[in-house]
């Protein structure tokens, strides 16, 4: 089997494995819809139009991950959906099987066998959003980035730092692996060699990125990568995870402060459900960051991309650190110990012998604020939905009109804002509908959670190679770290700015485990 695993024919072999083990496991788990699938469709609807009815989507999403989205489903009615995905998926697990190969077969059998067993990463591809996405993009960066740390050169340093940049066209937040470009001082080079493969990942990561923030100038008259990471990075979880953003942390803070109660607590929903300023940062909701972000917008144009909200961020950490220091280490662990799971449909309850009609009244349940009863919000919400929910336009014509304390209408500006909304909303539909229609089988897909739950997690692995790392010193130990490292990079970035979603790591564990694999079975640098 070791002597197979070196032949030129191994590789095919893996790739048709994972195609089969993708197929089998679609037998439990259709292709569905991944997180924050709708807003994927929707910048693929709006992606390159000069005049977008939601900025949101083409802003707040880089291209990559909407362009595979809706493309899948938007050829052939979406037929090629499912083959494309059990395609991505070998492809990943070939990209590893080819990266554990240079640490030898023993490493690559290793790294392959645990991957296509690995239940987490199998869910993942099953659902069709940019996580996936990004870790087959992973898959294949990492292995260019181990052939270029065994045989460095700033020609292949430069096409780590095009990898880079297309990571980013994935997901805005994988800016941080730029830091890589640190990589060649560590290595065993000239120095004029090192610093020539340093610039040469920064400058080639920088123009392929710095060519979509002119796009996006041009268009939309915001010259950025995307929008969002000043909501989000460290202002997300200091608000709504560690709860440490108060009006006496600074001037930013106290100026929000006045600001959500001169325009948004007088205003319904908040005004009906007793919403205090005290409440509201003492207890927040995902609905009020889009209420702050939309005040921002109102306040201070859309292209301010909410800089006030890193502000209040940058504020509270710096007046609560201990806190902001242990939340993000708990979310760290976490990242690195949970698996993910799939959303197993519930089947209707049978009452009687009868099957029952499945239906339930929706928002039936109420809660009494002073006195007065209202509907209760969803989702454990403190209100019912945020105070507005027009799609962000350049001229912030379009708002929202509340009729009762959880009634809304939006007002267009135009009646063709209108009527784009309502076909941008048709079309999102019409490629959801493409996805596979058959329900699966609620049994295999419990079984696959409850092996995944059980399968050993990326912690582990990670304890493994760098308890190996130390003990056996193995050989070309550098660049089994590298996309390790970049994993941990990763999962740091997403546990600074939001709570844990280990759709964030999971796409990053192979990377501890290639380190794992290489470090236990890789060639020692020791001496007797």
């Amino acid at each position: 089997m070791l002597a197979f695993v070196e032949t030129r024919c191994a590789a095919p072999v893996v790739f048709v494995v994972g195609v089969c083990v993708w197929w089998i496991q679609a037998i439990a788990m259709p292709l569905a819809p991944g997180r924050d699938f709708g807003t994927y469709v929707g910048a693929y609807v709006e992606l390159f139009q000069r005049n977008p009815i939601d900025l949101g989507y083409v802003l707040g999403r880089t291209p990559i991950a909407p362009l595979v989205t809706g493309a899948l489903l938007d050829t052939a009615g979406g037929a090629l959906a499912e083959p494309a995905m059990s395609v991505l998926y070998a492809l990943s697990i070939t990209a590893w099987f080819l990266a554990a190969r240079r640490f030898g077969p023993l490493a690559a059998l290793l790294v392959t066998v645990v991957l296509l067993a690995y239940p987490s990463y199998g869910i993942l591809f099953h659902e069709l959003a940019s996580d996936s996405i990004f870790a087959a993009a992973f898959a294949g960066w990492s292995l260019l980035v181990v052939v270029t740390v065994l045989d460095p050169s700033p020609v292949r340093f430069g096409l780590v730092g095009v990898g880079i940049a297309l990571l980013v066209l994935v997901r805005p937040g994988n800016q941080a692996l730029l830091v890589l470009a640190l990589v060649p001082f560590v290595l065993a080079l000239p120095w004029r060699t090192r610093v020539a493969s340093s610039l040469a990942l920064i400058i080639s990561a920088s123009a392929l990125l710095g060519l979509w923030a002119v796009h996006n100038g041009v268009l939309y008259g915001k010259y950025t990568v995307a929008t969002g990471g000043n909501s989000r990075l460290p202002f997300e979880r200091a608000f709504l995870t560690d709860r440490i953003v108060r009006p006496t942390n600074g001037p930013a803070s106290a100026k929000l402060a006045a600001l959500v109660q001169r325009d948004l607590l007088p205003e319904e929903p908040y005004r009906s459900y007793g919403i205090e300023l005290d409440d509201f940062f003492a207890d927040p909701s995902p609905r009020m960051i889009v209420d702050l972000t939309s005040l921002s917008n109102r306040l201070w144009g859309w292209k301010s991309d909410a800089g006030i909200l890193r502000d209040v961020g940058v504020e509270a950490v710096r007046a609560h650190p201990g806190t902001y220091a242990r939340g993000v280490t708990t979310t760290v662990w976490d990242l690195l110990w949970q698996p993910v799971f799939r959303s197993v449909p519930v089947e209707p309850p049978e009452a009687n012998g009868e099957p029952s009609s499945g239906l339930k009244s929706i928002g039936g349940e109420t809660v009494v604020i002073n006195g007065r009863r209202l509907p209760k919000p969803s989702e454990g919400e403190r209100i019912p939905a945020p105070h507005e929910q027009a799609p962000t336009t350049p001229d912030g014509g379009n708002y929202t009109v509340w009729t009762s304390p959880a009634e809304s209408h939006v007002v267009y500006r135009r009646k063709t804002d209108e009527q784009r909304v309502e076909k941008l909303a048709r079309r999102i539909s019409q490629l959801q509908a493409n996805l596979p229609r058959r329900t699966g089988s609620t049994y295999l897909s419990l079984r696959m959670n409850q092996a995944s739950n059980r399968f050993p997690p990326p912690v582990i692995w990670l304890a493994i190679g760098i308890v190996a790392l130390f003990v056996r010193r193995p050989a070309r130990a550098l660049a089994a770290m590298t996309p390790a490292i970049a994993g941990l990079i990763v999962i740091l970035l997403s546990a600074l700015a939001i709570p844990s979603v280990p759709h964030y790591s999971v796409p990053v564990a192979p990377s501890f485990l290639l380190f794992a694999a290489a470090a236990l079975c890789g060639r020692s640098n020791r001496t007797s």
